[in-house]
């Protein structure tokens, strides 16, 4: 259960690592600062602006707990298995453009 939570979108003022895909979002790049505490343990996250947009989606889809592979899972279904390259493909979630292209989320803050 949720004790408390807090999200806010920032400028890098020094690289992060995002959570989810371990890309590192660099200086002057927005991204998510989550914050709370779920179940008792406190937690503390960046997300990069694209794997933001994946758990979004996820969430707003899928109405229960979650981990990070559960999301890259259902962006994985919702973008990729379309793509030409899908059976070769050696891209991860966070560099692929049509991932990027359907999840990026500086536009929408």
């Amino acid at each position: 259960m949720m004790d408390f939570y807090n999200e806010r979108w920032t400028k890098a003022r020094k690289p992060h690592v995002c959570e989810c895909c371990g890309k590192i979002i660099t200086n002057g790049e927005n991204y998510s600062r989550q914050s709370g505490k779920w179940d008792g343990d406190f937690f503390d996250r960046c997300l990069c602006e694209v794997c933001y947009g994946m758990y979004v989606d996820y969430c707003n889809e899928v109405d229960n707990e979650f981990d990070w592979a559960d999301i890259t899972e259902y962006a994985n279904c919702q973008v990729c298995q379309n793509c030409k390259d899908y059976e070769d493909c050696q891209i991860s979630l966070g560099d692929c453009e049509e991932i990027t292209k359907k999840y990026k989320q500086g536009e929408q803050q």
